[in-house]
């Protein structure tokens, strides 16, 4: 009886959790390795603001913004796909997954994903506009 109580808590928590869109822009903040350490893209990148795009139609776009400047330097264009709490990320030309991240955290104004080959692996984004 305990079981059906937990699954159905469980599933009411999850369809409340990622309810949210991952559409927009996304500017990494900090990352959390399998060794315990604690990452901050300041510490990374003094002068690069790493951000990943979410669009409509599947396509996405990583990137890296200087500080002084307003156009990304280097950016590479890729799709994705959802699947409940699975984020893929396909290669543009043959559409076969590439990577694959759980979505531990999804709000309006964050998103935490974790690698699922390497699940003590996490990254933390902050949506900007």
């Amino acid at each position: 009886m305990s079981t059906i109580v937990i699954t159905i808590l469980f599933t009411f928590v999850s369809v409340f959790a990622f309810g949210q869109s991952i559409l927009g822009k996304w500017q990494f903040v900090q990352q959390s390795n399998c060794e315990g350490e604690v990452i901050r893209s300041k510490d990374i990148y003094k002068k690069l603001l790493p951000v990943v795009t979410f669009k409509d139609k599947r396509n996405g776009e990583e990137n890296v913004r200087m500080l002084t400047n307003r156009k990304p330097s280097g950016s590479k264009v890729f799709l994705y796909k959802i699947d409940e709490t699975t984020l893929y990320i396909l290669d543009k030309k043959t559409q076969m997954i590439i990577d694959r991240f759980v979505m531990d955290f999804i709000q309006p104004d964050s998103l935490t994903l974790s690698n699922l080959s390497e699940p003590c692996n996490s990254k933390i984004f902050v949506r900007i506009k």
